[in-house]
C-alpha cells in the first residue's frame, strides 16, 4: 500500500511504520492520522506482519 506521509516496511514478520514529514518535523495532520490508522488496521489483518514497531 502507498502512503504519503509514512512508510511501513516488514522485515521478519515485524512491521516498522515511519513517520515521513520531514518537512514539517514529522508533524501530525489529518492525513498522517488516517495512514496510521489504516497501516494499523493492515498489520492487524495481515498474515505476514506479528509485530507492529513505530519509529
Amino acid at each position: 500500500m502507498q502512503y504519503e506521509t509514512i512508510e511501513v516496511n516488514v522485515s521478519n514478520a515485524i512491521a516498522l511504520v515511519t513517520l515521513n514529514r520531514p518537512k514539517k518535523a514529522n508533524s501530525l495532520n489529518a492525513l498522517m492520522w488516517q495512514e496510521i490508522k489504516a497501516a494499523l488496521n493492515w498489520c492487524d489483518q495481515s498474515a505476514e506482519v506479528g509485530n507492529c514497531q513505530d519509529s
